[in-house]
């Protein structure tokens, strides 16, 4: 009796990236659940169940790319996903719509010792917001209306 035939490409990183889509939207213990599983981001049964699947709709990953979900509120599957470089990622990621008290926020604990870099992730906006926030070039009404008890840390 001869071994089940596998499809050899368990080292790959296509076979890395399928791995990584499936896990962090399928496993609550999974790095970044949160963006994705808990957010209601699933994968398509047949890119779930089969590696051989993903990899016949998706191809082979083109240098520097990685998977990109075309509509971000959409799950992984034909016709939602392509490879796509940093710059066309950077273009598609969903926006979190600000406003006073996430300005306030931000910039409350930024001076808490929040790193700006959790900030860009926790508010899904870049660096030169949170930067533009705490320097106080934008969002400055709502920053001083409310300053006084952010600077003191008063609750």
């Amino acid at each position: 009796m001869s071994a089940p035939k596998t499809h050899g490409r368990t080292h790959t990183v296509e076979y890395a990236t399928w791995e990584r889509i499936v896990q962090r939207c399928g496993n609550p213990n999974a790095t970044n659940w949160c963006r994705y599983g808990a957010r209601g981001i699933r994968v398509c049964a047949r890119w779930r169940e089969s590696f051989e699947a993903f990899l016949a709709d998706m191809g082979e990953r083109p240098r520097g790319a990685s998977p990109d979900r075309i509509d971000a509120t959409k799950g992984y599957e034909p016709g939602n996903c392509r490879w796509a470089d940093e710059r066309t990622q950077r273009l598609n990621n969903r926006r979190v719509s600000l406003n006073g008290l996430s300005a306030i926020l931000i910039r409350g604990l930024t001076i808490r010792g929040v790193p700006k870099k959790a900030l860009t992730v926790a508010f899904g906006v870049s660096r030169a917001t949170v930067e533009d926030i705490v320097s106080r070039r934008t969002w400055k009404t709502a920053l001083s209306d409310l300053s006084i008890v952010v600077d003191r840390g008063e609750p």
